[in-house]
C-alpha cells in the first residue's frame, strides 16, 4: 500500500482519504455508490465522534456497505515518532506520509488541558522570529489536522482527562492554509461529533490581514493570539518580516474591527530581547497600542537561538518592565516562561 496525498494505491485500486470529506462531500459520493442518505450520517458519527480506525468496527452498516466503502476510501493515521515530556508539556512528534514530521504538544495548565496543532509542515520565514522558518514546507491537509486532535483525544480519554483549547500555535501560519484550519475547526466543532465548542480555538498568527477579516465575513468567533514582539515598524519589520505586509496600523484597525464583530478578548505575545524592544518607549508604545482592546498580554523572555547574536534582558530588567505595563499602563499583562 502506498499513500499520496489524498489517495491511496493497493495493487490497481485507488482509494481515497474519507477524512478528507465534509458531510456534503461525501454524502454526495455514498448516495452515487448506492447508500442510503442516513448512511452519510452514521458513518461520519463513527469517524468523527467514535473516532474509529477500521471500517469494519462500523456495526450499524450491513457488511456489504462496508465492505464497499472499504473498496473504495481509506482512514489514515499519524505515526508518532517521539514524544517528549518538559515540565507541564509534552510535545509529540508525528511523521507523514510524505515523511514530514510536525509537531503537537499538549499543555497542562493546571486542570487545564490546552492542545497545540500545527497547521503547516514548518513555520514560514516571513511569520519566524528574524525569519529563522522554513523555505520548504507545505500546508497540511484537513485529515492531518484533525489526526493531531483523535490522536491525542484518544490517548487524553483513556486516562478520563479532557481538551479544554485547541491553539493553532505549534508549525505554521494557521491563516496560510486557512480553509483547511477551518474546515477542521467546522468538523472538530459540530454538535453531533466532539462538538468542542467554537470558542475554545484559538489561532496565534503574526497577523495576516486578509485572513482575519474572512473570519469576520464567515462570522465564527474565534480567539486570537497576535505575535506582537514590537509596536514600532521599524523594529518590528527586523523581528518578524510579515509586518512589511501588514503594518502595525492596519492591524490595529483590522482587530479592532474583529473585536467589535464578537467581542472576543485577543492576546498579544511580546517576547522581550535585550537591547532591541525593551526600552521605555518600546514599553510606552506597546501599552498605548493595545490599551485600545479588550486583551491579555504574555511577556516572555527571548530564549537563545543558534546563529543569533541577541540575548534576554536581565531579570530585574524584566521585572521592571512588567511592573511598569501593570502599573502604569493598566494593561492586563503576565510574565510567562
Amino acid at each position: 500500500l502506498a499513500q499520496r496525498g489524498l489517495t491511496l494505491f493497493s495493487g490497481d485500486m485507488i482509494k481515497k482519504n474519507i477524512l478528507s470529506y465534509s458531510y456534503e462531500e461525501l454524502e454526495k459520493e455514498l448516495i452515487e455508490l448506492g447508500f442510503k442518505k442516513f448512511n452519510a450520517k452514521q458513518i461520519f458519527e463513527w469517524l468523527h465522534k467514535k473516532i474509529i480506525r477500521k471500517f469494519d468496527e462500523m456495526t450499524n452498516i450491513s457488511l456489504k456497505q462496508r465492505e464497499l466503502i472499504n473498496e473504495n476510501y481509506f482512514i489514515p493515521y499519524l505515526e508518532i515518532k517521539s514524544q517528549n515530556t518538559v515540565g507541564s508539556s509534552t510535545v509529540y512528534t508525528f511523521e507523514l506520509e510524505d515523511e514530514s514530521l510536525i509537531e503537537t504538544i499538549v499543555e497542562k495548565n493546571g486542570d487545564k488541558i490546552i492542545l497545540h496543532l500545527s497547521s503547516q509542515t514548518g513555520n514560514p520565514v516571513a511569520c519566524s522570529i528574524f525569519g529563522r522558518g522554513s523555505e520548504s514546507l507545505r500546508n497540511l491537509d484537513v485529515s492531518e489536522i484533525l489526526n493531531q486532535v483523535y490522536t491525542l483525544y484518544r490517548r487524553l480519554k483513556n486516562k478520563g482527562e479532557d481538551i479544554n483549547n485547541i491553539n493553532f500555535s505549534a508549525l505554521g501560519e494557521p491563516f496560510f492554509n486557512f480553509d483547511n484550519v477551518i474546515h477542521a475547526i467546522q468538523i472538530l466543532s459540530n454538535e453531533n461529533y466532539l462538538n468542542i465548542s467554537k470558542r475554545k480555538f484559538i489561532l496565534t498568527t503574526g497577523g495576516i490581514i486578509e485572513g482575519i477579516d474572512k473570519l469576520m465575513e464567515i462570522k465564527l468567533p474565534l480567539e486570537l493570539h497576535i505575535k506582537l514582539h514590537s509596536v514600532m515598524d521599524t523594529k518590528r519589520d527586523d523581528i518578524l518580516s510579515i509586518n512589511k505586509s501588514y503594518p502595525l496600523a492596519d492591524l490595529h484597525t483590522t482587530l479592532s474591527a474583529y473585536q467589535k464583530s464578537n467581542k472576543r478578548r485577543i492576546t498579544f505575545d511580546y517576547m522581550l530581547i535585550k537591547d532591541l524592544n525593551t526600552t521605555q518607549e518600546d514599553m510606552e508604545t506597546l501599552g498605548n497600542f493595545i490599551h485600545d482592546f479588550d486583551h491579555t498580554l504574555n511577556i516572555t523572555s527571548f530564549k537563545a537561538i543558534e546563529g543569533l547574536e541577541y540575548e534576554p534582558p536581565h531579570f530585574k530588567k524584566i521585572e521592571r518592565l512588567y511592573n511598569y505595563l501593570k502599573n502604569d499602563k493598566n494593561t492586563n499583562v503576565f510574565l510567562k516562561d
